[in-house]
């Protein structure tokens, strides 16, 4: 097991060069660019299939969404059926997910970190709502989606 008998005088990282900064101009993803990018979680859940764990159909949907909304990942997860007009595929973009990491209480337990939706996207709380015209894959997952989501009868849950 290593040990150290006296600190360490200098730092070591400044020895090594600094990576390269990429230089180039952003620049969009061309149609096969893009269809390459939408089909690599689909061709990933299909190869594992007989293989392991499952393989979840989500990745591939939320995927759609970020490449497709132009979102973060958690503003895509965070987003609610009421931030979605089916009808004319506008998307309003109001939260994201964020992270309460692990951590131990006040007497050393261990506390579970968790995710949970916070009500302003990641650009801040003055930051108006994002609002998208979602393209026709964006929308084909979102319909979907809503076809298979769970109705809550809001009436049967207060009683």
């Amino acid at each position: 097991m290593p040990s150290r008998a006296a600190p360490i005088k200098e730092n070591p990282a400044l020895a090594c060069d600094a990576p390269e900064q990429y230089k180039g101009k952003p620049r969009s993803l061309t149609d096969r660019e893009l269809e390459a990018v939408r089909n690599a979680p689909r061709a990933w859940q299909n190869r594992g299939k007989n293989v392991g764990a499952p393989r979840s159909e989500y990745v591939g949907d939320a995927l759609d969404i970020m490449l497709g909304l132009g979102v973060h990942i958690g503003e895509a997860l965070a987003l609610r059926w009421e931030d979605i007009d089916l009808e004319s595929a506008l998307v309003h973009v109001r939260g994201t997910l964020v992270e309460q990491r692990a951590h131990r209480d006040e007497n050393g337990a261990h506390v579970a970190g968790r995710f949970f939706r916070q009500d302003w996207r990641r650009s801040g709380r003055q930051a108006e709502d994002l609002v998208v015209q979602a393209p026709p894959f964006v929308m084909e997952v979102l319909r979907r989606r809503h076809r298979a989501s769970p109705r809550l009868n809001l009436r049967e849950l207060s009683s």
